[in-house]
């Protein structure tokens, strides 16, 4: 019997924010950020700061919606939905830093920044569907449990 390669890999289960894909992928960047773009920005320009501001909360606000998708879903949601928006921030501030300060950063290291934002944004997409996926069928097993419980009392 011969076997089909395919591409799939069991992840890691999730055991707390740090296991998921977009919270590593998001701390990384504002290290990278941090460490590779701000210190390069020469002057005093306001898009340092909110660089800066917007690089370092968006692990924050993942970190927080995982902690709240259990007892505040539409928070959870809503917060998921703001890191996505962050995302799209981050790309056009690392592009409007790319043309500012074209002869003090780094191109390539941006490049891949945005591009690291890019599919951020699309797992952030991804996992916000799951989680809503998984709310409804965890609701329609809560309603069809409580509907077999009731039949089977008046039997």
């Amino acid at each position: 019997m011969e076997y089909q390669r395919t591409r799939f890999f069991p992840k890691k289960p999730i055991r707390s924010f740090q296991d998921l894909e977009v919270y590593q992928r998001s701390f990384n960047a504002s290290v990278t950020i941090m460490q590779k773009i701000i210190p390069n920005m020469k002057g005093d320009y306001p898009i340092k700061e909110i660089v800066t501001n917007c690089c370092l909360s968006l692990p924050n606000e993942i970190a927080e919606a995982y902690s709240r998708r259990f007892d505040d879903k539409n928070s959870s949601y809503k917060l998921m939905e703001e890191s996505m928006v962050k995302c799209n921030k981050m790309i056009v501030y690392l592009e409007q830093s790319r043309d500012i300060f074209s002869n003090e950063v780094d191109k390539v290291v941006v490049e891949e920044l945005i591009k690291n934002y890019s599919k951020t944004r699309i797992k952030l997409l991804n996992l916000l569907k799951v989680w809503k996926k998984f709310e409804q069928q965890w609701q329609y097993r809560q309603n069809n449990g409580n509907a077999q419980n009731d039949q089977s009392q008046k039997s």
